[in-house]
């Protein structure tokens, strides 16, 4: 299917090494991104499901736009804040991140959310951007976000 996602190759390629590391099973994955997304439904098998958010209507529409001319039949997407899930308690084998932690300052409000949904001994598998020597800051006052882009 990549060959319509032909720019998202290298993405899809390190989510696929990834998630080798999941069972072989049928689970559901709470994902936020549409090439994580389709990665995360060829893993989860046929009975398994995939969820796909996005605090984004249009990012919502992209995903179902390219999962809409791929085969995959288990993906479903939310619009809403990763703060503030839709989801019941416990419902999730696997959560998958791809940038939220660089992208909302709520960053204890995500973790809580989850914790709230993910099953107890679920995975979870980030994927962020990661300074190497924190920024500089005027009052040489070094924070947590300073190592985050």
């Amino acid at each position: 299917f990549l060959t319509q996602f032909p720019n998202l190759l290298q993405e899809y390629q390190m989510f696929h090494s990834l998630l080798r590391f999941l069972p072989e099973q049928q689970f559901s994955i709470l994902a936020a991104e549409q090439v994580l997304c389709l990665v995360a439904a060829r893993k989860a098998g046929e009975n398994g499901t995939v969820t796909g958010v996005d605090f984004s209507e249009e990012m919502i529409a992209k995903a179902r736009e390219s999962v809409s001319i791929t085969s995959n039949k288990n993906i479903e997407f939310h619009n809403a804040p990763a703060e503030s899930l839709p989801f019941q308690a416990r419902f999730f084998d696997v959560v998958l991140a791809n940038g939220i932690f660089n992208l909302n300052p709520l960053r204890d409000k995500i973790f809580g959310e989850i914790k709230r949904v993910l099953k107890p001994g679920g995975s979870v598998f980030a994927a962020e951007i990661i300074f190497s020597i924190p920024r500089e800051r005027p009052d040489n006052v070094i924070k947590i976000n300073d190592w985050f882009a």
